[in-house]
């Protein structure tokens, strides 16, 4: 596994050899950069591993990753099972930093987030991830700002983001998106799923100017009974929807 604290790549390929313990690729710990040039991309070698992360962030704190590419193996991956092959997995971390990048045909996902907090995505392009662009699981303090996401497409539910709890320990807390992009997902453009959430849980997510065009739907959400707090969608416009612009549920007990 690679480590390192500050690093500065120049225009070329690096591969990636996801093949570790764990299956971890390229491992940024606490007090870390990489800024990579435009024309720099990490790149996973060809796999059939049904879990792993391109970039690994765990357990870290104070961690910037900026510029140039990430591309995945959706295109040559050996394996037929899983969907999370990551473009960066972020988790049990703090104060991490990931922007002006562009990730492309990821495995699973873009972006993998769970147990974080104090997290900043900002101008990133993430195009043709197989399941989710963006995956948030548990997030306190997140900022999600002028990103774009498109053509997700692969296995289900092939949504640009996915906010979607694993259970009613998961905190959702100051979640703010401002400036999002969604175009043309196999799914939703940005989904909300709190149905393992309970009313021991409050949410706290802020929606500003999502533009959707072309997802089956743009906004999705589904809200447990009991769950306090809120979720606002404040100047959005969806367009060319195949199936619905907004569907909203809300589900109970046996539902």
């Amino acid at each position: 596994r690679d480590h390192c604290h500050a690093l500065f790549l120049p225009d070329g390929t690096y591969m990636i050899n996801v093949h570790y313990s764990g299956n971890n690729g390229l491992s940024l710990v606490t007090h870390s950069s990489i800024t990579l040039s435009e024309n720099a991309t990490l790149k996973a070698i060809t796999n059939n591993y049904t879990n792993y992360a391109i970039v690994n962030i765990a357990s870290a704190q104070d961690v910037i990753l900026t510029g140039g590419n990430i591309l995945g193996d959706k295109d040559t991956h050996t394996g037929t099972d899983g969907e999370w092959g990551h473009g960066i997995s972020i988790t049990g971390s703090s104060d991490i930093t990931i922007r002006d990048i562009n990730i492309s045909k990821t495995w699973g996902d873009g972006i993998y987030i769970n147990a974080a907090s104090n997290i900043l995505n900002e101008n990133i392009i993430i195009d043709s991830a197989r399941r989710y662009g963006i995956s948030i699981i548990k997030v306190t303090n997140y900022k999600n700002l002028n990103n774009t996401i498109k053509n997700t497409s692969g296995t289900a539910p092939q949504a640009g983001v996915d906010i979607e709890p694993n259970d009613n320990t998961s905190a959702l807390d100051n979640v703010i998106f401002e400036n999002l992009y969604t175009n043309n997902n196999a799914g939703t453009g940005l989904a909300i799923n709190l149905a393992q959430m309970d009313a021991t849980n409050t949410v706290s997510i802020t929606i500003r100017n999502h533009h959707d065009y072309g997802s089956v739907n743009a906004f999705w959400c589904r809200k447990s009974a009991g769950v306090k707090g809120y979720i606002k969608n404040i100047d959005c416009y969806y367009e060319h929807n195949y199936n619905q612009a907004i569907h909203l549920r809300c589900c109970y007990d046996g539902d």
